[in-house]
């Protein structure tokens, strides 16, 4: 016969799937509300919700002897306080308390038995009567706040919890090393030692990624251009490991694209906030995250890109340009993947816009690139566009060949700088015909290769 423990566990387990749909839409509203309302908070990077499964119900109901206290499956299923699980994450431990005091701020309107709401949702309610942050059995502090979110008169427990980086990192060690190991007990501790040197260590890594994100983020005008080089190879190093892991999970192989990557952070550090101008180190973070979102996300590189309008293009380079990615887009891989990182990278509605703001950023290198090659020189002003001009049709046609990426992105402009001391010493038309066929020999002497 068996144990009427588990006949009452299966009746829990089914008043879950009962209010499966129920639970899943008060969750969303949660993330929905508390994003909306951190997102300014210094140090938001995120928010995570859940409901809880049926294997984590079982344990729960079978660890805290919830049969013994309560008689009624469905009052013990909607008697579990994180029966909805909300994570608001944040980059640092002191992020932690600024969040915290944020929702102190928020919810300022009293209820019963300690909890307070909001006037933004006459529905949320939160426990903050308590103590934050809580000191848990494994004697560390954590914020977590118990709360509950009122549906069609029913009260549905959540549980709140916001975590740094580190802590996030810290919790994930703690519950599956310890909170679900149960052949260490007879060392315990043993264990607990080492957990919390790890802890420690963990705490001064977040102190020392701190004063790192400040020192990026205040540097400012004075900060130092061999500290940006080494930054920006960091996450041309983390796009290309990323994207590689991948290429080879999906397709089965290994690439190299490290001056994609390269030139890809590059485009992306020309990028303007929406909010108005960015430092250096809020661009850096910005993207930092951007790609740890992407890290998580599904990739299938199988699908072709697609536009669902014309490209709107603003001149006869960009326009040449444009089109001969267009036609090879879904046939060349490098540029396929090219786009699909720029893309995922992107947070546009659509592909049209980034596309031609790319065009563009492609059109400013090049014009970059001869303002310092003129910038000396004593050509007249009328002549310096003809020449650029003329230079860049050149430059478009070769493109066009074999509409190589390399061919654009690197080689061109390389050899376009490599030609300053001749370009430089130009003073006029006549002078720039003298030396036409020994710069475009430079511009067209590219064979095709790997990117």
């Amino acid at each position: 016969m068996e144990l009427k423990l588990f006949s009452f566990i299966d009746e829990a387990l089914k008043v879950r799937k009962n209010y499966r749909e129920i639970l899943e839409t008060v969750s969303q509203r949660l993330g929905d509300f508390f994003e909306y309302s951190m997102k300014s908070c210094p140090g938001f990077l995120n928010i995570y919700t859940r409901v809880k499964s049926e294997e984590s119900i079982r344990e729960k109901l079978l660890r805290n002897n919830f049969y013994r206290i309560y008689k009624d499956p469905q009052k013990a299923t909607l008697s579990l306080s994180d029966l909805i699980g909300l994570r608001i994450e944040c980059r640092f431990i002191e992020d932690e308390k600024k969040i915290f005091y944020e929702i102190l701020k928020l919810f300022n309107i009293q209820g019963e038995q300690g909890y307070y709401r909001t006037s933004l949702d006459e529905n949320i309610y939160l426990r903050l009567s308590e103590k934050q942050p809580m000191l848990q059995q494994n004697g560390f502090e954590i914020y977590k706040i118990d709360g509950y979110y009122i549906y069609s008169r029913t009260k549905f427990n959540f549980e709140l919890q916001i975590k740094s980086m580190v802590n996030l990192f810290w919790g994930e060690i703690d519950h599956s090393v310890l909170y679900k190991n149960y052949n260490y007990l007879i060392t315990e501790n043993f264990f607990r030692s080492i957990m919390y040197s790890i802890k420690d260590n963990l705490s001064m890594i977040d102190r020392q990624l701190m004063i790192l994100y400040e020192q990026i983020g205040n540097s400012g005008s004075e900060r130092n251009s061999i500290d940006e080089e080494h930054f920006t190879n960091l996450l041309s190093k983390i796009i290309h490991d990323v994207y590689a892991k991948k290429v080879k999970k999906e397709l089965g192989f290994l690439p190299d694209f490290k001056n994609m990557s390269d030139f890809i952070v590059t485009y992306l550090f020309s990028k303007k906030s929406p909010d108005g101008p960015a430092s250096y180190g809020e661009n850096f973070i910005q993207i930092l995250e951007r790609i740890n979102h992407l890290e998580k996300e599904e990739v299938n590189l199988r699908h072709e890109i697609k536009f669902i309008r014309e490209i709107d293009f603003e001149d006869s380079f960009t326009r040449n340009i444009g089109n001969g990615i267009l036609e090879v887009i879904n046939e060349d891989f490098n540029w396929y993947i090219f786009f699909r990182i720029i893309f995922k990278m992107s947070n546009k509605d659509h592909n049209e816009k980034e596309f031609e703001e790319f065009c563009r950023f492609i059109k400013y290198k090049y014009d970059k690139t001869f303002d310092e090659i003129f910038d000396s020189s004593r050509i007249r002003q009328e002549d310096r566009q003809i020449i650029a001009e003329y230079i860049l049709n050149y430059i478009a046609e070769n493109f066009l060949i074999n509409k190589d990426i390399n061919y654009l992105l690197v080689y061109a402009l390389r050899e376009l700088e490599n030609l300053k001391t001749v370009l430089e010493k130009i003073v006029s038309i006549e002078s720039f015909d003298q030396n036409i066929e020994r710069i475009e020999r430079s511009l067209k002497n590219y064979s095709k290769g790997k990117f």
